[in-house]
């Protein structure tokens, strides 16, 4: 993955980070009066960072990787679990497009933050978050087009391989 890609991608986690956070503190110290559970928004945040993280470690490794053998090239390892992940952020950024705009889509959130507060914490992080999903999936497309592709024969494939790790 290019160097400003990978710039813009961890720019963007850091909005998911900020609304997750917030949403963490308002489902750990919320009354529990509300309609939407706050520990579910709790388990919820947390679960969102970790699966953040676990996915720009995920970014960060098969950007590297590149098939080494025909064996591979016929099996494509992990494409599958590529094409899964670039299918849920396109989801998850629907979502976060149409969906997660509305104030008062978060309950637990706006009875504890109030209405302006919580509405600026939106205003600053889903932009982030929406660019994230995007990005995320592009560059998943990226990857199941670049990674995949066996170039046998060609000195040009084998410096690209010793520069980049191989699938195993």
């Amino acid at each position: 993955m290019e160097e400003l890609g990978s710039i813009l991608l961890r720019v963007s986690a850091l909005g998911i980070f900020a609304y997750s956070v917030f949403s963490m503190i308002a489902g750990a110290l919320a009354n529990p009066s509300s309609d939407e559970p706050p520990l579910l928004v709790l388990i919820t945040g947390l679960l969102s960072v970790i699966e953040v993280t676990v996915q720009m470690l995920f970014i960060s490794d098969m950007s590297r990787r590149r098939v080494s053998t025909v064996e591979q090239d016929r099996e494509k390892p992990g494409r599958q679990a590529v094409t899964f992940l670039l299918i849920t952020n396109l989801t998850l950024w629907l979502v976060y497009t149409f969906e997660m705009q509305k104030v008062e889509a978060n309950p637990v959130q706006l009875n504890f933050y109030g209405f302006l507060p919580w509405a600026i914490v939106q205003r600053i992080t889903l932009p982030l978050c929406i660019f994230y999903r995007f990005h995320s999936a592009i560059v998943y497309a990226e990857i199941w087009k670049n990674s995949y592709r066996f170039q046998s024969g060609s000195s040009s494939a084998d410096e690209t391989l010793s520069q980049h790790y191989i699938i195993a």
